[in-house]
């Protein structure tokens, strides 16, 4: 019995270790890819068609952003908007999102019933030459006829 009770506080040592390691490893990643912040707001629409006619479904929308070491943040989900008559979507809203790392990135995602969502991603290389307004209208073609 207090062998196993060795073994096991062994195990449980050595696996905090081994991930304390793997968090330095992480952070120095991050740090050699630190850029100067930058800050940009978000406006965010879609033009969404079949083939034949506009969309005017359900749209599940989502934003977020992801830092450096994996952690997200500033999520905000949309489902009650639905397209107009032209297939235009529109979230209404301004997100407001700060990069400081090459690999930082903002994740836009646009689910419409049936299919695999749409994604869309900015990364700071994307965005460090944009304008503080970003305006983004992401072009959806379902690949079907309307039911």
């Amino acid at each position: 019995m207090r062998k196993n009770l060795i073994l096991f506080l062994f195990i449980v040592s050595a696996f905090a270790l081994s991930s304390t390691d793997c968090d330095k490893e992480t952070e120095s990643w991050c740090d050699t890819n630190k850029k100067p912040e930058i800050e940009r707001v978000f406006i965010i629409s879609a033009d969404i068609q079949y083939q034949d006619i506009p969309y005017q479904g359900p749209v599940e929308f989502h934003i977020n952003k992801e830092y450096c070491n994996g952690e997200t943040a500033g999520l905000y989900s949309i489902t009650h908007i639905l397209p107009d008559e032209s297939g235009y979507w529109f979230s209404s809203y301004q997100y407001k999102y700060k990069f400081a790392n090459a690999k930082d990135f903002v994740e836009v995602s646009f689910g419409v019933t049936g299919y695999t969502p749409f994604v869309h991603y900015f990364r700071y290389s994307d965005v460090e030459n944009m304008p503080y307004t970003i305006q983004y209208t992401h072009p959806i073609l379902i690949p079907k006829d309307s039911p």
